[in-house]
């Protein structure tokens, strides 16, 4: 029967695990954060700024919250998990579209490219998938009880 000192020692154990996907947070978020920069400007210098400028917000609507979240997730607080996972579902709608454009693209032309386009095409589609893989466990992770009630 749980009594009202176990359930108080609950509360102030903080599972480790919200420490170790609040550095991971950070680490990707600052990760992504200069990837996308760069990725930023070299579009703006090979096409246009429009599409730096798109490619710099997405990873801004990503990287920001997600460091964000990590900070807040260290600090064991609840605005932490909700940023964490704002930004587990912007970067996971953001790979569902570009693996759907990139699908598309390959279903019109599979049958016009070159083998080696092909698999490059193809390898695409399995790092995004690959890349969608920490913000489906990061939703799940966070949306456990034990998790949940630990910051509250």
């Amino acid at each position: 029967m749980p009594t009202a000192q176990n359930t108080e020692n609950k509360m102030k154990n903080k599972p480790a695990l919200l420490k170790i996907i609040g550095f991971l947070n950070i680490l990707l978020g600052l990760f992504g954060l200069i990837v996308s920069a760069a990725i930023a400007a070299i579009a703006a210098r090979i096409t246009d700024r429009t599409a730096g400028i798109t490619i710099a917000v997405t990873g801004l609507s990503v990287a920001l919250p997600m460091i964000a979240g990590g900070i807040g997730l260290l600090l064991k607080k609840n605005s932490g998990r909700l940023l964490s996972l704002a930004a587990s579902c912007i970067a996971l709608a953001a790979g569902i579209i570009y693996m759907v454009i990139v699908a598309t693209g390959l279903f019109y032309i599979f049958a016009q490219l070159a083998h080696p386009l092909r698999i490059k095409f193809i390898m695409h589609i399995v790092v995004t998938l690959c890349i969608c893989i920490y913000p489906i466990l990061n939703i799940v992770v966070l949306h456990k009880k034990n998790i949940r009630d630990s910051l509250r």
